[in-house]
């Protein structure tokens, strides 16, 4: 198989996951903004988020398969406290700068804006750093790819 297609691959992977992502993070920040105003809410449906795409990205899109991954995790708190500030920087902007609050809808709306711009952030961030190809795994996937 191709490099391209394994990429586009996996590109496909991330965002199918990332819709499951996605709806659970829609969820759990409707609930929690039903207690805490947006910002709050918008941290707490996010970390929520990030346990369950690591744990779904590691297996799925990137087939990850090194035993070791306190190392892995470490660089995917980092890559993601990096989009977790830069989604919580979009909904500040969203709601308290521009003031698109008020009702559910609206702020279900601001919350699907700062996911997006999170979403390059993570698969830039996740490909390239946290679940990047080691030799083993690129030799295993060569040798996947000869047989099929």
């Amino acid at each position: 198989m191709t490099d391209r297609k394994e990429e586009t691959r996996k590109i496909v992977r991330f965002a199918l996951l990332g819709v499951t992502v996605t709806v659970l993070e829609l969820i759990v920040f409707y609930l929690f903004n039903l207690f805490l105003s947006n910002v709050p809410a918008q941290g707490a449906s996010y970390a929520v988020g990030a346990v369950y795409s690591y744990l779904l990205h590691r297996r799925f899109t990137f087939k990850t398969k090194s035993k070791i991954i306190s190392a892995e995790f470490v660089r995917f708190l980092i890559v993601n406290g990096i989009s977790l500030i830069l989604g919580m920087a979009a909904m500040f902007v969203l709601t308290d700068v521009m003031h698109i609050m008020g009702t559910p809808l609206k702020d279900l709306a601001s919350k699907a804006i700062a996911m997006f711009s999170t979403t390059i952030c993570n698969y830039i961030g996740n490909r390239l750093w946290v679940f990047k190809a080691t030799e083993e795994d690129t030799a295993d996937k060569t040798e996947d790819t000869a047989a099929d």
